[in-house]
């Protein structure tokens, strides 16, 4: 595999070789433990070898010590953590004191009326046309006075929904 620098930090770092880091990448390149090919991009499987052969065994760091010290996230990463936090609460205030954004508890309030009332307009045909429907002798008359009654349900709800 061919890559970057990053690309190949990242690949040590998986493996859990020496060297997980760019900086580290960037040192080994200047100081000739690695290459990079003609296309600048850098031969993933050569540059291992290379690098193990060119290093001195003496001045390897245990990369799992390094990494128990380098653990916890740091200071900057925490501040930024911090930073989008109050900029995500800052934004849905904003939106929601310029009516862009309602609450969830809002929304299925809503919801639950709307689907009340529907409820209950709908629940009133069979009542409604109960008449219109017996006196009814053809399937196709009583299919016309039912989908009549469904959608005068459905405008009294349209235009509940709009006051």
């Amino acid at each position: 595999m061919r890559g970057n620098q990053t690309q190949y930090a990242a690949h040590r770092r998986a493996l859990g070789l020496p060297g997980g880091s760019r900086r580290a990448v960037q040192k080994a390149l200047e100081t000739k433990r690695i290459a990079t090919g003609p296309d600048g991009l850098i031969d993933f499987e050569a540059a291992d070898a290379s690098w193990a052969e060119n290093t001195n065994p003496a001045k390897v760091r245990d990369v799992q010590t390094s990494a128990k010290l380098e653990s916890g996230p740091s200071i900057r990463d925490q501040q930024l953590e911090l930073l989008t936090e109050k900029t995500l609460t800052a934004r849905t205030k904003r939106l929601q004191l310029q009516g862009d954004m309602i609450l969830a508890a809002d929304a299925e309030q809503v919801f639950g009326e709307v689907i009340g009332t529907a409820k209950n307009l709908l629940l009133r045909i069979p009542d409604d046309l109960a008449e219109q429907l017996a006196a009814s002798k053809e399937p196709p008359e009583c299919r016309s006075v039912l989908e009549h009654g469904i959608r005068e349900a459905l405008l009294s709800l349209e235009k509940q929904l709009a006051a």
